[in-house]
């Protein structure tokens, strides 16, 4: 059965570092920004603060809008499911964002399945060869052009 699934992703920036996120789950390896699927009921931004409670145990908060997808976009993972994803700045102390456990830039994957670690990559590196997916890459080149704006 073909359906859809809502998405949401939060770029959050430190020390002109932005965190990104790389994750083993459906057998796959990948680089994303944290974030994920929408439950029902909720809104965006009550999602993404959920989302970083979860993966980061860290309180966020969103700001403006980045990138919302305008296009069909089939699921890497099932050709059956259309993604609809936004990308939001988002905000957290600094001295929150240094009790986020990380990982040294460039680690190898995590081995484990089901199972993420993230890192903090400078965003004079970004780039879209960084990321997986198309959507990432596409946030990656506009945060390129234009910079950084919570």
């Amino acid at each position: 059965m073909k359906r859809h699934t809502l998405r949401v992703y939060g770029l959050l920036v430190n020390q002109e570092k932005v965190l990104i996120s790389h994750e083993h789950y459906y057998g796959r390896t990948f680089v994303k920004f944290p974030g994920g699927g929408l439950e029902f009921g909720e809104g965006h931004k009550v999602a993404l603060v959920r989302e970083f409670l979860e993966e980061l145990n860290l309180s966020v908060e969103v700001g403006s809008m980045l990138y919302t997808t305008t296009e069909a976009v089939i699921s890497a993972f099932d050709p059956q499911v259309q993604v609809w994803s936004s990308y939001y700045w988002v905000r957290a102390t600094a001295e929150d964002c240094e009790k986020i456990t990380t990982v040294p830039l460039h680690s190898p994957a995590p081995s484990e399945p089901n199972s993420e670690h993230f890192m903090w990559l400078p965003l004079r590196e970004i780039g879209p060869e960084i990321f997986t997916f198309p959507l990432e890459k596409a946030v990656a080149r506009i945060v390129q052009k234009e910079g950084h704006s919570l």
